[in-house]
């Protein structure tokens, strides 16, 4: 069970944590569900019951170091993630360039790391968390991710995953940046990486099941890992 997993997050506090993130003081006021979030997140076929599941909640304001960050905008909305204590915001729709904010590190606050239930032999990391619940919830594959594509990950982290899954691989988005950086991090830590081929006109794997359905998605995953 869950309970090694928590030896393996709090072992020592590396120093690769001390990153700017920690410094972040991140304050929410949630708002209920309203119409535009079902029908964001209907597109990768999740109802409230996912939403309540992952616990991805809408956000009235943000603030950040107590200053206003975000505030609600129909336009635009605003989630907000939980790791392990910490926060992770996503604002899908915006076109100003900050679409996330987070206080989380790579140790503690791994994307998915408590809905791992270790029933299948085969874990994704992928990007994002909302690739991590389309994953989880959609192909039944235990999933999860870091925060940043091209970051650093704990060895340790890496070999407790190894000893609980027969096969691991990083899915990340099928762009320059991000076949690079699972390039990178497959030779790193010997682990294969699978993308979406070009030809379905989409990056990531949430985009694959918005554009194809469910059973699609299934198929090509299978496909990927078989290959």
């Amino acid at each position: 069970g869950n309970n090694n997993i928590l030896h393996v997050r709090n072992n020592s506090r590396n120093s690769f944590n001390r990153n700017d993130n920690e410094k972040k003081e991140i304050k929410v006021v949630l708002k209920p569900y309203t119409q535009e979030d079902f029908d964001y997140w209907e597109d990768y076929y999740f109802d409230i019951n996912d939403l309540e599941y992952f616990n991805i909640k809408p956000c009235q304001e943000v603030w950040l170091n107590n200053k206003l960050w975000y505030s609600y905008n129909s336009k635009n909305p605003c989630y907000r993630y939980v790791f392990n204590g910490k926060y992770k915001i996503y604002k899908p729709l915006d076109t100003t360039g900050y679409r996330w904010l987070n206080n989380c590190d790579n140790y503690n606050n791994i994307q998915g790391f408590e809905y791992l239930d270790y029933k299948s032999d085969t874990l994704i990391i992928t990007k994002s968390f909302k690739d991590v619940a389309c994953i989880k919830k959609h192909l039944n594959y235990d999933s999860i991710s870091f925060h940043g594509e091209s970051h650093y990950i704990d060895e340790k982290i890496i070999n407790y995953l190894k000893n609980k899954y027969k096969k691991i691989y990083f899915f990340y988005d099928n762009d320059k940046s991000g076949i690079r950086d699972a390039e990178k991090l497959s030779k790193l830590y010997d682990i294969p990486h699978i993308y979406i081929p070009k030809q379905y006109s989409v990056k990531d794997i949430s985009d694959y099941i918005k554009t194809y359905g469910i059973h699609s998605a299934k198929q090509i995953v299978k496909l990927l890992i078989n290959y």
